[in-house]
């Protein structure tokens, strides 16, 4: 059983045994890395596009089958103990002290007790629930075993080079296997016969998909690519910071492939606050130099090779696209406008009513905004939610709320949504707040958190971003709330 220590005014857990030792430290660091590389590796599987699986005599893709046709709970159930092993591999002393900050704890506890009792009396979607207590339990138990023993570095690096890792594999994987265009797949079915089939790496409108079946999926994981290897690129010294390097000019090239807003967005405001990080710590400049000019090498050499040395996605040419809204507003008659835009320059212009220049996302949000309640929606009857389009003669069709608080208040009730909405300025305040102190002592761990909370404060809002254990940005927020849990002293 464990003991209640009352000393110095700090409440002490003392646990009957020791879990972790520093003999075996680089053992559990192992063990974390691998749980991270699990948890992180299950998206990139579930968002391949199923087309590139379709030959049944090879072991590989049957394996990868297998992991993509598993449902949000056994998925949840993997990543959730996984994420659980690795926040215990953080712990070593037996005695561990119960200091937290009271404003993060407090918003904490309400935002998941909320979230859980919506998730107990009705259908919040298959695995959600279990997530969510997963989540509850494991992020305080990062802040407890790895901050305050000393090793939120450590914690940050590990998890970072998971995400780098998995970057680096699946950027050179499109480079090889998936260039824009037509791909021709030849493949023996479970009849015994050949089939051919012809799948396209792009959208019509110029978007590379890559391996997954759409092109905002490639961004969801360029923008947590982009964020742990600015972390990298920070916390490591001399040439071991050519790899984040390499793969930071990987996420940026993918994500303007993509032509994803959200995500050059994500990464742009990151890459600001990293910059000021960088000018407040004053870094060694040759090497910032040498970076500089890696990323931009390593962004060039992706776009290039993957279009086979071809503007095939006329990053560099100008053509006529016709911009996608997913609702939108009734239409007005405008004069045609003859200037012609690059793909990039197209998704990015700032012209039309607001509703146009968002791809219809306020239609969407003023939707469910106008569906709000105290409990919440039952996912098997309300999710998701119709949404007129106005703009194509009035049809109606089924949407994401696209925007993470509105899901989460959709779902559990509006207490809930306005709780992690609470979280997120409370996160967004501490990256400020650090960014434009005065003193340069920033923590390891607050670089971490900044990059990473500024990066899904953009994500968060444009974007649908809602199962945790497959979204990676998520994770991220989760793992970068952990030192805000720290008491105002330290």
């Amino acid at each position: 059983m464990e003991r209640l220590i009352k000393k110095d005014d700090d409440l002490t857990i003392s646990l009957p045994i020791s879990i972790g030792t520093e003999k075996n430290r680089r053992g559990r660091y192992v063990i974390a890395g691998i749980c991270f590389l699990l948890i992180f590796a299950i998206p990139y599987v579930y968002e391949m596009n199923m087309s590139y699986l379709a030959d049944e005599s090879s072991i590989l893709q049957t394996v990868l089958r297998s992991i993509k046709e598993l449902g949000y709970f056994e998925r949840s159930l993997i990543s959730g103990m996984m994420l659980l092993i690795a926040a215990l591999c953080g712990i070593e002393n037996r005695k561990i002290k119960l200091q937290f900050n009271t404003i993060t704890l407090y918003l904490w506890v309400m935002m998941n007790i909320t979230f859980i009792v919506s998730g107990l009396f009705h259908d919040i979607q298959e695995g959600f629930l279990f997530s969510q207590i997963v989540i509850f339990i494991t992020i305080p138990l990062f802040y407890i075993g790895w901050m305050q023993s000393g090793k939120t570095r450590e914690l940050y690096t590990i998890m970072s080079f998971s995400v780098v890792l998995l970057t680096l594999i699946t950027t050179i994987i499109c480079m090889i296997w998936f260039p824009t265009g037509e791909l021709y797949l030849t493949y023996l079915t479970d009849k015994g016969t050949w089939m051919n089939k012809a799948v396209s790496t792009i959208t019509n409108d110029f978007r590379y998909m890559g391996t997954t079946f759409n092109p905002s999926r490639v961004a969801h994981f360029t923008t947590p690519g982009a964020i742990c290897s600015m972390y990298l690129i920070y916390v490591w010294k001399g040439w071991r910071k050519i790899l984040p390097a390499i793969t930071l000019g990987f996420s940026i090239s993918l994500a303007f492939m993509a032509v994803s807003r959200a995500a050059v967005i994500s990464i742009l405001l990151a890459g600001i606050g990293f910059a000021v990080i960088i000018f407040k710590k004053k870094k060694n400049w040759k090497s910032i130099i040498a970076v500089i000019v890696i990323i931009s090498v390593s962004a060039s050499s992706c776009y290039y090779v993957i279009s086979r040395g071809e503007d095939k996605l006329n990053v560099f040419s100008n053509s006529i696209i016709a911009s996608k809204v997913y609702a939108s507003e009734p239409k007005e008659e405008e004069d045609e406008v003859e200037e012609k835009l690059s793909v990039i320059g197209e998704r990015f212009q700032i012209s039309g009513t607001l509703n146009k220049i968002t791809s219809g996302r306020i239609v969407i949000w003023l939707t469910f905004l106008e569906k709000l309640n105290i409990s919440g929606h039952d996912y098997r009857y309300y999710y998701p939610l119709r949404v007129k389009d106005t703009e194509s003669n009035n049809y109606f069709f089924f949407s994401y709320p696209h925007n993470v608080v509105l899901d989460y208040a959709y779902r559990c009730g509006i207490f809930t949504g306005v709780l992690f909405l609470l979280l997120e300025l409370l996160l967004l305040l501490f990256c400020l707040r650090t960014l434009f102190s005065r003193g340069n002592n920033i923590g390891d761990g607050a670089v971490f958190t900044i990059v990473g909370g500024l990066a899904f404060f953009v994500t968060s809002n444009v974007e649908s971003v809602d199962h945790v254990f497959t979204r990676i940005i998520l994770v991220v927020f989760y793992m970068a709330l952990i030192p805000l849990f720290a008491p105002k002293q330290n």
